[in-house]
């Protein structure tokens, strides 16, 4: 692994190299077994779920769901239990003394969802977690023969933006309540592992 940290526009932390070789050719294999188990994306407004493809398009698998009560048979569940709850990374942010890291490390629930953006898929500014406990988003950037442009990732802050490119197995740290969007994607063909995934991972403190 490889950490950058950075404190504009928010606090937050790159980690190339994030799953180890084998962990993510494991994780490439599933992503291909769940090829037909995506749902259309769906956003909340006014605490009600609801497609509105003019603002988020891609589609979504909710991996607490798919493998309830069998988290062991999900390598990206496993992987991240591995790769990032662990000594070394909490270690890290402890080190840092940044009041939002102090919280990661605290944390002690957590979801996460497996995204797909093909051609033409977006989302736009958003935040996440908005009225709920959620302290934290990690996203993590696959894909396993990238074909495609577009799809970096900003985040945004009083007028201050950063953009984060696109690089397989590319991990990005921040405060959930941050805005942030996904530019549009152009994919060069259909094959399906050749599109834009992404793992989200939210953390929360639960009393």
């Amino acid at each position: 692994m490889k950490r950058s940290f950075y404190k504009t526009p928010v606090p937050y932390l790159v980690i190339d190299n994030f799953f180890d070789e084998d962990t993510l050719n494991d994780i490439y294999a599933e992503i291909k077994q769940l090829k037909d188990r995506y749902h259309q994306g769906v956003i909340r407004r006014d605490g009600v779920e609801q497609v509105d493809k003019s603002y988020k398009l891609n589609t979504n698998i909710w991996l607490d769901v798919e493998f309830e009560g069998r988290r062991n048979d999900s390598s990206i569940l496993k992987g991240l239990r591995k790769c990032w709850f662990n000594n070394e990374n909490m270690e890290f942010l402890r080190e840092h003394n940044n009041p939002f890291f102090g919280f990661v490390t605290e944390s002690n629930d957590d979801r996460t969802l497996l995204s797909r953006y093909v051609d033409g898929d977006f989302y736009t500014w958003h935040q996440d977690a908005i009225g709920d406990p959620i302290i934290y988003t990690l996203n993590i950037f696959l894909s396993e023969n990238q074909m495609f442009t577009g799809g970096d990732f900003t985040l945004e802050r009083n007028g201050v933006s950063k953009t984060i490119e696109f690089k397989t197995n590319r991990a990005v740290l921040f405060p959930s309540r941050t805005k942030h969007n996904v530019s549009k994607v152009e994919l060069y063909d259909g094959v399906y592992e050749h599109g834009r995934f992404t793992i989200q991972n939210w953390a929360s403190i639960h009393k």
